[in-house]
């Protein structure tokens, strides 16, 4: 390994995102013959004193910046330096909101056409502000991702979705709300960003996986100026509708158990007439407080760990169709995509059903959708070979066109 080191770069006056890695010396010959550093900024992480936010546009169009700030951490091999960017989106019904994500660009000259751009898509972290992914040294796990698409030679934008990072109520795994912070995030990245052309692709996982489909389907609608060529979900929560039948009958794994507090309390929260009693019972209620916390909060797993898939029940059928119709709002597919979609998932994944996926990928196939499934029945939720996508992509972008399509015809 070499020695970590700062690697030359270009001081310019407009956005400059910046990768300071120490890597294996074949590596560090190829960053240094580009002389010029990833760039990008973002709000401060754990640690960061973050700089003074830069104003650079009032308008509430979708994909206006509102402000800037620098974001750096440490991950593996050096210092991720990046961008936060404040930005105007619209919600699942139009109305406008700001959010927040983070943007990177990758090292050297851009090709022609500008760079190509990965939007992510992060997994589930909590349903309050400050559980946003930039808060997080290595944006709750998704700085490795951020790292290889850069070094594919990709801009990157990680998206905080709504109500994370920005005031509002955080509409848990509304894909159709998610998907539009995406879409978003690219277009805020494109106004900072000269260099940034309008081809790009998303990657989700999980809750990402699920706003990843999203942002596919509604691409074509909602941001016919960019150039989508695919998109990948990862185990992705698709649709959740089944949640509440599993609930209803006693049977939410512990995985599911953590899933459906942030589902019910962010429910609650958008839809006041939605009584939480309805749906905690025992000694759920008595640590709901305990729940709100982040995803990785030990106080969290300790809470959670009292309670029991009896706990969940809903009070009555009623109940359940309430819940069921409130999940299916934001589910995926709802019309049919704009690009070729590769879904990666397990058959032993305990936090979403495998079946669940198979019924959107059902769906999408009826609608015409492009398909490419990756099924490995013997992975779960955390563990899925991705090794596969990364061709993919990179086909997609060369102007390939998807050959396999696993929908019957």
């Amino acid at each position: 390994m070499a020695s970590s080191g700062t690697i030359c770069r270009v001081t310019r006056p407009r956005l400059t995102l910046v990768i300071v890695p120490a890597v294996i010396v074949t590596l560090m010959a190829l960053l240094l013959a580009g002389c010029e550093r990833t760039r990008s900024e973002s709000l401060g992480a754990h640690g960061v004193a973050p700089s003074p936010a830069v104003a650079v546009a009032p308008a509430n169009n979708p994909g206006s910046v509102v402000g800037t700030q620098p974001w750096q951490a440490a991950v593996p091999h050096g210092t991720l330096v990046g961008r936060a960017v404040t930005y105007w989106s619209t919600d699942r019904v139009g109305r406008p909101i700001q959010v927040t994500g983070t943007v990177f660009l990758p090292a050297g000259r851009p090709p022609a056409g500008g760079w190509p751009v990965m939007a992510l898509g992060h997994g589930t972290v909590g349903i309050n502000e400050n559980c946003a992914p930039r808060f997080s040294p290595d944006l709750t796990g998704m700085s490795r991702s951020v790292l290889g698409f850069l070094r594919r030679g990709m801009a990157v934008t990680l998206a905080d979705f709504s109500g994370l990072g920005a005031p509002g109520v955080h509409p848990y795994l509304d894909a159709q709300a998610a998907g539009r912070t995406i879409i978003d995030s690219v277009r805020a990245l494109r106004r900072l960003e000269p260099d940034v052309g309008t081809t790009w692709m998303t990657y989700g996982i999980s809750q990402g996986g699920g706003a990843a489909w999203a942002a596919d389907e509604l691409a074509g609608s909602y941001a016919p100026e960019l150039r989508l060529r695919g998109a990948v979900a990862q185990v992705p929560a698709a649709d959740n509708t089944g949640m509440a039948d599993q609930a209803a009958n006693g049977l939410l794994t512990p995985e599911q158990q953590g899933i459906m507090y942030f589902l019910i309390e962010s429910l609650a929260r958008s839809h006041p007439e939605l009584n939480r009693d309805d749906y905690r019972h025992g000694e759920l209620a008595r640590v709901w407080p305990e729940l709100d916390a982040c995803s990785k909060s030990p106080m969290r797993a300790h809470a959670l760990s009292q309670v029991t898939a009896g706990d969940f029940i809903p009070s009555s059928p009623e109940a359940t169709a309430r819940l069921r119709g409130l999940i299916a709002e934001g589910r995926v597919p709802q019309q049919k995509s704009a690009a070729p979609l590769l879904v990666i998932y397990g058959g032993r994944d305990m936090f979403i059903d495998h079946r669940w996926i198979e019924s959107s990928i059902s769906r999408a196939c009826a609608r015409g959708d492009v398909v490419d499934v990756d099924y490995q029945p013997e992975r779960g939720h955390l563990d899925v070979d991705i090794s596969a996508m990364h061709d993919w992509v990179g086909q997609r972008l060369s102007g390939v066109a998807a050959t396999r399509d696993d929908c019957p015809r």
